[in-house]
């Protein structure tokens, strides 16, 4: 079975509404708040409210990683046509998996193998043609294991990340000093 439905519930713009933007960051890394804007400051006709758990990209440089699974914060958010929405079939595949998998670069490069166009940074990945990527997923016994310890690695990693930027700055505040 797909784990992965692709959504087309787009609503119209209402143009006296406020609508908080999203983008997707690159390298799997999650979402940014763009704030939000009124209907009428889009050409847009329609939106996509994004809901927790649903796989976001984006179609324009996939092959980038701009891709990731939303959580409650980005829940209520909308994006453009431009960044198609998938429901995640919880039943078949862990959302916080394909969140981990979306940070992977051997995942970009799968991607990168179906974009259409002539220019590399104009080539667009077509939603039917990230469907057509085939991971086989194990038991959701399995990937609850595989989660355990992704998630900690992925927190490793991320105190790992800061602590770098921080001796980054250190170590430029001393050289200027």
């Amino acid at each position: 079975s797909k784990a992965l439905r692709l959504r087309r519930d787009g609503q119209a713009v209402q143009p006296a509404t406020e609508y908080r933007i999203l983008g997707v960051l690159r390298s799997g890394e999650g979402f940014i708040d763009r704030g939000s804007i009124r209907g009428h400051e889009t050409g847009y006709t329609r939106l996509f409210q994004v809901g927790a758990d649903e796989l976001v990209y984006r179609k324009l440089t996939a092959w980038e990683g701009p891709i990731s699974v939303s959580t409650d914060a980005e829940c209520g958010g909308w994006v453009s046509p431009e960044f198609p929405i998938f429901s995640i079939d919880q039943t078949v595949l862990r959302p916080g998996l394909m969140r981990h998998f979306c940070r992977w670069p051997g995942f970009w490069q799968l991607i990168g193998d179906r974009l259409v166009g002539s220019v590399q940074r104009r080539k667009r990945l077509n939603p039917e043609a990230l469907l057509g990527i085939e991971v086989p997923m194990p038991p959701l016994e399995v990937q609850d294991a595989w989660l355990v310890a992704l998630d900690a690695w992925w927190e490793v990693v991320a105190a790992g990340s800061v602590t770098v930027l921080a001796l980054r700055r250190t170590r430029s505040d001393l050289l200027a000093a």
